[in-house]
């Protein structure tokens, strides 16, 4: 009696492991793939270059300037904005990388730079600049 309470007790056990395995089965390949598509997209790669090669990205976190794990933001049709932890020799800011598309080719709205503690700084060189 007491083996078939046992095995009663461990089935919906069994099933819950089951679902979580399956759902992480579907959901990392799917958070891969948007770390992929948000890395590779020009509006993304080219406002992190002007962020590299920019004198106040640099006077305000040093150099060099590394990209956090994590990208956030979103891709549309005809915009797009991303959202990326940087981190130099003197400390760490958010870069928000804004663009549109018009006529089939992306331009950036803007560059900037969010510290933890201070103002929005703007990158003037990013603005209006043709990605592709």
């Amino acid at each position: 009696m007491a083996m078939k309470e046992t095995r009663r007790q461990e089935t919906p056990r069994r099933v819950l492991l089951g679902i979580v395995i399956g759902i992480a089965i579907l959901l990392i390949p799917s958070l891969v793939g948007i770390q992929w598509f948000s890395r590779t997209h020009p509006v993304y790669q080219r406002g992190l270059e002007i962020v590299r090669g920019s004198q106040v990205a640099i006077g305000m976190i040093g150099e060099p300037i590394e990209t956090g794990w994590w990208v956030t933001g979103l891709a549309r049709r005809n915009t797009s904005e991303f959202r990326v932890t940087l981190s130099g020799s003197r400390g760490e800011a958010e870069a928000i990388i804004n663009g549109k598309r018009v006529e089939g080719k992306w331009t950036l709205r803007y560059v900037w730079l969010k510290p933890p503690a201070g103002k929005i700084q703007t990158l003037p060189e990013a603005k209006g600049l043709v990605v592709e």
